[in-house]
C-alpha cells in the first residue's frame, strides 16, 4: 500500500514535469550532468563519477548514429563503474531502447525489468542513498512510460 500511494503521489506532483528519454534527452540530460561537474571542481564528487557519465554520454552518441553495439557496450561500461553508494543501473533505460533498435526484444525487456526492479527500489527508500525530489520525478516518469509499453 505505501509502495501504491507513494507512485500516485509521485506521479501526481508529475503533471507539468516534462521529460525526453529518447537518446537525443538522455545525451541532453547526461551532458548538462557533465558540465556541472566541470564547472564545480571544488565538489568533492564519488569515485569515478566523471567516467561513468562520459560512458553513458558516449553510449548515447553511439546511439543517436546509429551504432548500437557500441552504444552497448559504453553502457555496460558506465554500468561497470564503481560509483562508491550511487547507483549504475541508470544507462539500463538507454539499453533497453537501443536493443530494441537493434531488433532483439528478448534483451529489451530484460534490459527494462531490470532497470525497473532498480528503478522501484529506489523510489521505495530501499537503496543507499536518497534520490533528489527531481531525480525522483524523472524515474517515476520512466517507470510510468515503460509501463505504457
Amino acid at each position: 500500500m505505501k509502495e501504491f500511494l507513494l507512485t500516485i503521489l509521485l506521479l501526481s506532483s508529475l503533471r507539468s514535469f516534462s521529460q525526453d528519454f529518447s537518446a537525443n534527452g538522455e545525451l541532453e540530460y547526461v551532458s548538462q550532468i557533465l558540465v556541472e561537474l566541470r564547472e564545480d571542481s571544488a565538489q568533492s564528487w564519488y569515485p569515478n563519477e566523471r567516467n561513468f557519465f562520459e560512458y553513458w554520454r558516449n553510449g548515447l552518441s553511439e546511439e543517436l548514429n546509429s551504432n548500437y553495439q557500441k552504444a552497448i557496450q559504453y553502457f555496460e561500461m558506465a554500468i561497470n563503474q564503481d560509483r562508491g553508494e550511487l547507483p549504475t543501473y541508470y544507462p539500463l533505460f538507454s539499453m533497453g531502447r537501443t536493443s530494441k533498435k537493434l531488433g532483439n526484444e528478448a534483451f529489451s525487456k530484460e534490459f527494462y525489468r531490470r532497470f525497473l526492479e532498480h528503478a522501484n527500489s529506489e523510489l521505495n527508500f530501499e537503496s543507499s542513498w536518497t534520490p533528489t525530489k527531481e531525480h525522483k520525478n524523472r524515474l517515476s516518469l520512466q517507470i510510468s512510460e515503460l509501463q505504457e509499453e
